[in-house]
C-alpha cells in the first residue's frame, strides 16, 4: 500500500508555503489534529496565511472574494473548525482529543451514559426548550434559515412516515408523520453527533448509529451504539474510550446479512466489522498509519472502499483492501464519494473533493475515466460551480431504476440524466428570482450531506437547514423540519422585562427572532449567512440585532417579524469569525462590539463605520473575543469593561478611558469573565482539559486570583456568570449548565462538592451562552445543537445565603444518629426539621422557635428501616425561606464498608463510615468499565447501564483504606 502523506509541523509550512501556486487547494487542516506534535496556533497561522494569499489571487484576477461562494464557504468552514477547537486546545497550542470532554465525564459522571436522563441537582428547576422551531415562513421567507446540520435521515423499512434524522451535535430525532413533528431520542447521552443510521432489515426496532460528525468534526465518535427497542434505550457495543479523534462515516449491512449477520462501518481508523449483527466488532482493516475511509459497498464478490485521500480499495474480503485507484499527485486531502446502481452494473461513479471532480470507475476493466469538471450548464457567475468546501460536503447518488440519473450534493445540488457527462444546477440554496443568483434549480438550503432516491421521481435530503422532501421533475420541495430542535446556537440575547422575547445566533442558519405578544410566541427568521452575535435593546424589545461572521452587523425595529432582512450596520474593522456584541446593561441606544479593538457605538441604531468609537483597549491589532460589560459607579452612559483578545491577553477599564492589563494565572487562559454589576468581585472560566484549573475568583476586579475549581468536572467551559443578588454561580459548559453557591471572600459552600448540574431535563449538550432574566427570574441557554432553553431561577432564591451547616454524628447503636446545625443568621424567625422516604416529598417532623432554631448539637432520630432523608428549613424575620443540604441515612453496617443490595438488577447502593475518595468498576477481565469520586459516605451507581455478569467494585476512602468486592449484575 502507498504510505498516507503525513505532515509535521515543518513540513506542514513547507506545504503551505508550496501551496502558493496552486490556490485552488488548501491543506487538510482537519486531520493534522491527530499527528504526534500537532500545534493549533501553528496550523491555525499557516492556514489563514495560505487563505489571503488565495484572496489575493481572486483580486488580481478581478474576482471580489466576498462575493465568491467558493472562496467564502471554504473559509467560513476552516474558521468554524478553529472556533470549535480554540478553547479545547492547552495553553501551549497542543491538541488534546476531542471526546476528552466524553472521557472526563464519563469516569465522574457515568449516569450520563446509562440511558437516563437523570441529575444530582439540588435546584429542582425544570428546563424548557424554546426552538426555534420552523422559522422560514412567518416573515415571508420562504428561501429563508433552516433549523439545523443534518448528517443523515433515514426511513423505516415498510412505514415511510417514520423517519430518523442524525444531528451534528444534538444526537438523534424520530418522526412518524414525514417530518411534520419530530421528538428526540438520545438527549441523555453527552454531545453526540451522528454520522449515519441503520434499521435492521427485518426488525425495525432494532436500530445501529455511528456517532460523531465526520464532515466538520464538531464531535468525535464515542462509538456504535444500538438500540432493540426502537431508541427508547442503547448500548454501546463498539466504544471509543482511548484518547484519539476518531470519527464514524458509514454503516453498511452485508448483502447476504440474512445469512451471515454482518455489518460494516467505515472510519478515519479504517473498516470496523461485526458479525453477529452488531453485538461486538473488531477492526479488519487500517494500515500502521490507520486509512481515513469513507465509503462502502459490496458488488458481486467484491468489496469497494474509498478514502478521504482519493483512493480507491477493492478485495473480496475487508482485510486484504488494495488500492486500484491512486490520486496523481497524492497526499493532500481529496475525499472520495461513490455512486452504484444496479441498472448500471459495471459502473461506479466517483466524486471527489476538488474540482475537476466527477469521474467513471469501470468495475470489469478495473480502470478509472480521466477526472472531468463538474461545470453549472446556467449563467457562469461564480456561484453554480462545483464546491464541496473542502470536503465538508459531498454526496453522490444514483437512481436504483435508471442509473444514467444522478444527484450530486455539494454546496449546492446538481443533476445529470446522462451518467455524468452534463451536469445542471438543480438545487440552490441562494436562490432569488432576480440578481446574481438566479443561477438555475429549485430552492432548498445549501450544504447537502445525505440524499437517497425514494422513488424514481423523489429525493430526501439532510442538509445545513434540516430534512427536505421532493419530487425532482417539478421541483416542489416540502420541508420536513418542523419541530427538529437541532439548531447550533454561537448567541444568544435576551429582553429581560419579558425573556420570551430573544435572539439567536446559529452556525449556518442566520438568526431566529422569537416574539412574544402576551400571549403567544413566534420564531422569524433574520438573515445573516452564519450568525455569530446578538443584542436587544435593553428599553424596546422590538430593536433587535444579528451579527453574521466575520463583524458582519444589521437591524431590524419590528423585530425582524415583518422582514427578514435587516438594515447593515458598517463594521469599524476587522474581526473573528465569531464575534461578541453587547449591549449596555441599562441603556438601549448604547451597544460595544469586539473587532481589532473593543468599539462603542452611542444613538444606536447607527449605520456608518464612523458611528463607532474605538475605546483603544490596548490589545493590539489582535480581534477581541469576549467583553463582559459592568455598571459603572457614576456615569450612566459608560460601563466598566473587560475584554479577551484572540492572544489570550486580558484587559479592563473602569472609565472606558484608562486600560490595564489581568494577569492570567500561570499556564492557564481564559474564556470568560464575569464582573460582578455592583462590586469588584470577578469570576473567570478557563480555556482547556485541566482538572485542577476551571474556575476562578477574584475579590479585587482581577489583581488576584482563587482557584474555585474544587469538584467541577473536568470538561469544556464556555461562560460564567453570577446570579446577581444571590451566592450562586453559574457555568455554560459542553454537557449543560452546572452551578455553585459561594459565600464571602470567594469561599464555596459545600467545599468536596460545591458543584453540580443545574435543573431537570435538559440535554447533555454543549451551551454556548447563557444570559438571565432578573424581571421574571429565568435562565436561558443558547446550545450548539438543539437550540435555546429556559429554566426558573425561583429555587436558587430559597438557596442559603448565610453559612449554614447540617450534618450528622454516628452514635454506638446502628439505627440511631444524631443531627446537628449550625445557622449563622441573626434574623431566624423558626426553624423545621423536614423528612422524607425517597428524597423528593418531605414532611415537617419537628419546629423550633427557640435557641435550638440556630444550633443544635445533638438532635437524636432513628432509622428503623431501609433509607430516609433529612434537610432543615428555616424562615427568617423578612419572611424568606432558606433549605440546606439533603442528607441521607440508612441502617447502620457493622463493617467500614457495604455494598447493597448483591446480586442487584439495577443499582448497586455503597455506604461507608469514612468518606469515600473513589469508587472504580471492572469487568473480570480487568478492564475498568467507570469511575466515580463521590468524596462523600454514600454513593450509588446505576448497573442497567452493564451487561448482565460479575464485576469488581474497588473502593478507596480518604485515610487510604481499600474495600473491594464482587457484585452480580442479573437481570
Amino acid at each position: 500500500m502507498q504510505p498516507k502523506f503525513t505532515l509535521t509541523l515543518i513540513s506542514f509550512l513547507v506545504a503551505i508555503s508550496s501551496y502558493a501556486q496552486r490556490v485552488n487547494t488548501i491543506p487538510d487542516y482537519k486531520n493534522e489534529v491527530i499527528k504526534p506534535n500537532a500545534n493549533f496556533n501553528t496550523i491555525t497561522a499557516a492556514v489563514r496565511q495560505q487563505f489571503e494569499l488565495k484572496k489575493q489571487e481572486l483580486i488580481r484576477d478581478g474576482i471580489n472574494p466576498e462575493t465568491n461562494n467558493k472562496f467564502r464557504e471554504e473559509n467560513a468552514q476552516f474558521e468554524r473548525w478553529a472556533y470549535f477547537w480554540n478553547d479545547r486546545v492547552n495553553a501551549d497550542g497542543s491538541f488534546p482529543s476531542a471526546a476528552q470532554g466524553w472521557i472526563n465525564t464519563m469516569q465522574t459522571n457515568p449516569e450520563l451514559f446509562s440511558g437516563s436522563n437523570r441529575t444530582t441537582s439540588v435546584a429542582a428547576s425544570v428546563w424548557t426548550s424554546l426552538g426555534p422551531v420552523d422559522v422560514s415562513i412567518l416573515n415571508g421567507w420562504t428561501f429563508g434559515a433552516g433549523i439545523g446540520r443534518i448528517n443523515v435521515v433515514k426511513r423505516c423499512p415498510g412505514n415511510p412516515g417514520y423517519m430518523l434524522a442524525g444531528s451534528a451535535s444534538g444526537g438523534i430525532f424520530k418522526t412518524t408523520d414525514l417530518g411534520s413533528s419530530w421528538i428526540a431520542l438520545t438527549d441523555q447521552f453527552a454531545g453526540l453527533g451522528v454520522s449515519d443510521i441503520l434499521f435492521h432489515p427485518t426488525n425495525t426496532q432494532i436500530l445501529y448509529v455511528a456517532t460523531g460528525d465526520y464532515d466538520a468534526s464538531h464531535m468525535s465518535s464515542i462509538g456504535i451504539m444500538k438500540s432493540t427497542d426502537g431508541g427508547n434505550t442503547w448500548t454501546n457495543p463498539l466504544a471509543f474510550t482511548l484518547p484519539q479523534s476518531i470519527r464514524l462515516k458509514q454503516l453498511y449491512l452485508d448483502p447476504n446479512f440474512a445469512v451471515n449477520n454482518t455489518i460494516y462501518c467505515t472510519s478515519t481508523m479504517g473498516v470496523y466489522v461485526s458479525t453477529n449483527a452488531g453485538d461486538t466488532w473488531t477492526r479488519e482493516y487500517g494500515a500502521a498509519n490507520d486509512e481515513n475511509m469513507t465509503d462502502i459497498i459490496k458488488i458481486g464478490a467484491d468489496f469497494f472502499v474509498s478514502t478521504s485521500w482519493g483512493q480507491l480499495f477493492k478485495s473480496t474480503t475487508i482485510n486484504t483492501l488494495a488500492a486500484v485507484y491512486t490520486p496523481a499527485p497524492f497526499g493532500s486531502a481529496n475525499r472520495l464519494s461513490f455512486a452504484y446502481s444496479p441498472n448500471t452494473p459495471d459502473i461506479l461513479y466517483c466524486l471527489f473533493q476538488e474540482n475537476p471532480a466527477f469521474a467513471i470507475y469501470t468495475i470489469s476493466t478495473n480502470t478509472m475515466s480521466a477526472l472531468s469538471t463538474v461545470q453549472n450548464s446556467t449563467p457562469l457567475d461564480g456561484n453554480g460551480v462545483y464546491n464541496s468546501q473542502g470536503g465538508y460536503n459531498q454526496v453522490i447518488i444514483a437512481s436504483p431504476t435508471n442509473g444514467q440519473h444522478l444527484m450530486m450534493g455539494e454546496y449546492s445540488g446538481k443533476r445529470s440524466t446522462d451518467g455524468g457527462t452534463n451536469w445542471i444546477n438543480y438545487l440552490n440554496g441562494y436562490y432569488t428570482t432576480v440578481g446574481n443568483t438566479n443561477w438555475g434549480g429549485f430552492y432548498v438550503h445549501s450544504d447537502h450531506h445525505y440524499m437517497e432516491f425514494i422513488g424514481p421521481d423523489s429525493l430526501l435530503i439532510g442538509n445545513d437547514g434540516g430534512v427536505y422532501i421532493g419530487k425532482i421533475s417539478t421541483g416542489s420541495y416540502k420541508t420536513c423540519f418542523n419541530g427538529l430542535r437541532a439548531t447550533q446556537s454561537y448567541s444568544i440575547a435576551v429582553h429581560d422585562p419579558s425573556p420570551n422575547n430573544l435572539m439567536i445566533g446559529n452556525q449556518d442558519n442566520d438568526g431566529s427572532s422569537r416574539k412574544f405578544d402576551g400571549v403567544t410566541s413566534s420564531w422569524y427568521g433574520a438573515q445573516a449567512g452564519d450568525g455569530t452575535a446578538t443584542a436587544i435593546s435593553r428599553t424596546n424589545s422590538n430593536v433587535r440585532y444579528i451579527g453574521s461572521q466575520n463583524g458582519g452587523l444589521s437591524f431590524r425595529n419590528d423585530g425582524f417579524e415583518t422582514g427578514f432582512s435587516g438594515t447593515g450596520i458598517d463594521q469599524p474593522g476587522a474581526s473573528a469569525f465569531v464575534w461578541p456584541l453587547e449591549m449596555h446593561l441599562t441603556n438601549g441606544t448604547i451597544i460595544y462590539g469586539g473587532f481589532n479593538g473593543t468599539y462603542k457605538m452611542i444613538n444606536a441604531p447607527q449605520v456608518n463605520a464612523g458611528d463607532w468609537t474605538n475605546l483603544n483597549s490596548g490589545t493590539g491589532s489582535v480581534s477581541i473575543r469576549f467583553i463582559n460589560l459592568s455598571n459603572h459607579p457614576v456615569d450612566p452612559l459608560k460601563q466598566r469593561i473587560v475584554v479577551i483578545g484572540s492572544n489570550n491577553t486580558v484587559r479592563k477599564t473602569v472609565d472606558e478611558t484608562t486600560w490595564s492589563t489581568i494577569i492570567r494565572p500561570v499556564g492557564v487562559n481564559f474564556n470568560s469573565i464575569y464582573w460582578s454589576r455592583n462590586s469588584d468581585t470577578m469570576l473567570a472560566s478557563a480555556t482547556a482539559y485541566n482538572a485542577a484549573n476551571k474556575i476562578f475568583f477574584s475579590v479585587d476586579a482581577g489583581a488576584n486570583w482563587t482557584n474555585i475549581t474544587d469538584n467541577f468536572p473536568n470538561i469544556l467551559t464556555k461562560k460564567v456568570i453570577r446570579y446577581e443578588g444571590t451566592d450562586t454561580i453559574l457555568v455554560a459548559t459542553e454537557l449543560g449548565v452546572y452551578f455553585a453557591r459561594i459565600a464571602a471572600g470567594g469561599i464555596l459552600v459545600n467545599p468536596g462538592s460545591a458543584w453540580t448540574k443545574f435543573g431537570t431535563g435538559f440535554p447533555n449538550v454543549r451551551v454556548e451562552d447563557i444570559e438571565i432574566s432578573y424581571t421574571a427570574k429565568k435562565l436561558i441557554a443558547g446550545t450548539f445543537g438543539r437550540g435555546a432553553w429556559m429554566a426558573d431561577l425561583s429555587a436558587l432564591s430559597t438557596l442559603p445565603l448565610k453559612d449554614f451547616v447540617f450534618s450528622y454524628r454516628t452514635t454506638t447503636q446502628t439505627d440511631k444518629y444524631n443531627l446537628y446545625w449550625d445557622i449563622k443568621d441573626d434574623n431566624i424567625l423558626s426553624t423545621t426539621l423536614e423528612r422524607s422516604k425517597n428524597g423528593l416529598t418531605f414532611e415537617a417532623v419537628a419546629a423550633f422557635s427557640d435557641a435550638k432554631k440556630q444550633k443544635n448539637d445533638n438532635y437524636p432520630v432513628i432509622v428503623d428501616n431501609g433509607n430516609v432523608y433529612y434537610r432543615l428549613k428555616y424562615t427568617d424575620n423578612f419572611r424568606r425561606t432558606y433549605y440546606s443540604n439533603i442528607i441521607r441515612l440508612g441502617y447502620k453496617q457493622t463493617s467500614p464498608v457495604l455494598i447493597y443490595p448483591n446480586p442487584t438488577a439495577d443499582y448497586v447502593w455503597i455506604t461507608s463510615k469514612s468518606i469515600i475518595k473513589t469508587v472504580t468498576i471492572y469487568g473480570t477481565n480487568g478492564i475498568q468499565v467507570t469511575y466515580a469520586r463521590p468524596n462523600q459516605n454514600t454513593y450509588h451507581f446505576d448497573m442497567k447501564m452493564l451487561p448482565v455478569g460479575t464485576y469488581i467494585v474497588k473502593i478507596e476512602d480518604e485515610k487510604g483504606g481499600i474495600t473491594s468486592e464482587k457484585v452480580v449484575r442479573t437481570k
